[in-house]
Order: C-alpha cells, then sequence, then structure tokens
C-alpha cells in the first residue's frame, strides 16, 4: 500500500514540489542567510506558473528560455530604475515587449507573466543588491528546479 501510494504521480509531484521549494529555505535558516534561501524558492515559483515542468523533448532549451527571460526582466528593471524612469513606464514598456514575444509560441506566451513577476520580486532586492546577484539567483534557481 505505502509503495503504492509514494509512486502515485500527484504524490509523487507534490513531494518534488515541496522539496523544491523547502530546501533551499532550510539552507538558508543553515547558514544564516534566510533572505537569500527565500527569494531562492521565489524562482521556482516563477518557473511553475511559466509551465516549465511540463514534459518536453527540448526541455533544458526551454529552461535556458525561461532563466534567460527572467534574468533579462530582472536586469532591465535594475538598470531602468537606476535611470529614475517610472516603474509604470517600465512595467508597460516589459509587458509589451514580452506580449510581443508570446506570439513567437505558447511556451513563451506563458512565460509572459512569469517574467513579469520576476521583474516585479527584483524590485525589493534593487538597491539592496549588486545588479549581477538577482541574475545569478534566476539562473541558478531555474537550473534547480530543472534538476527536480
Amino acid at each position: 500500500m505505502w509503495r503504492r501510494l509514494i509512486y502515485h504521480p500527484e504524490i509523487n509531484y507534490a513531494l518534488r514540489q515541496t522539496l523544491v521549494l523547502c530546501l533551499p529555505v532550510a539552507v538558508g535558516l543553515l547558514i544564516g542567510q534566510l533572505h537569500l534561501g527565500l527569494l531562492f524558492s521565489l524562482v521556482p515559483a516563477c518557473c511553475n506558473i511559466a509551465g516549465l515542468d511540463t514534459p518536453h523533448k527540448r526541455f533544458f532549451k526551454r529552461l535556458i528560455i525561461g532563466a534567460s527571460l527572467f534574468a533579462g526582466c530582472s536586469l532591465v528593471t535594475q538598470l531602468l530604475l537606476a535611470e529614475s524612469i517610472p516603474l509604470p513606464l517600465i512595467l508597460t514598456g516589459l509587458t509589451l515587449v514580452l506580449g510581443v514575444t508570446a506570439e513567437i509560441s505558447p511556451l513563451h506566451a506563458r512565460l509572459l507573466p512569469a517574467s513579469l513577476i520576476a521583474a516585479i520580486f527584483t524590485l525589493s532586492l534593487a538597491g539592496y543588491m549588486p545588479v549581477w546577484e538577482p541574475l545569478l539567483i534566476y539562473a541558478l534557481g531555474t537550473l534547480w528546479y530543472g534538476v527536480f
């Protein structure tokens, strides 16, 4: 009975999602950097919204595209905020650019809201971290998501 329960697809998926979200928080807590663990666990949330966990023959290519868009939106947001451009203009511009790329494929259409969420997460980091650190968090977080 336990074997059937553990190997049930929905329970297996739930366990993987729990691990991918909770392990970074636990590691961050253990090393005394809880804020980094929490930030790192936000990236799999973006990946879930984008639907990057769906089986596909080009799985890693999709992860690379997702990580690139997350990091790119983060970089654009930080650089434009540093130039004192108003936030509504930045987010409107990102939405328009990502909306055009959404016409490329269904993957890009699902990446639109996830990339905007990544840009919004970056708002809490702007000015508190170097510009490269959120990019690294998004790249490593997407890779971490791909491992599971």
